[in-house]
């Protein structure tokens, strides 16, 4: 029995640098998004010596049931 239904994924891969406020905004962003996510990797770490910027490196799959055409 056929659903009408296709499971759909996204790998998507993220890496930058900013203030611990700015990217603890975007994770929250991303949350709130309502999407289904999977997190497959996720490394934060200082970008500088005061530590006053952090390199953010993370790889998610995202998915979707979309109806079928």
């Amino acid at each position: 029995m056929s659903s009408g239904l296709s499971l759909q994924c996204w790998p998507v891969t993220v890496s930058l640098s900013g203030s611990d406020v700015s990217l603890r905004n975007l994770l929250e962003r991303m949350e709130a998004d309502g999407m289904l996510m999977h997190t497959k990797s996720f490394e934060m770490h200082p970008a500088s010596a005061g530590r006053k910027l952090l390199d953010l490196d993370m790889e998610l799959w995202y998915y979707n049931l979309a109806r079928g055409g």
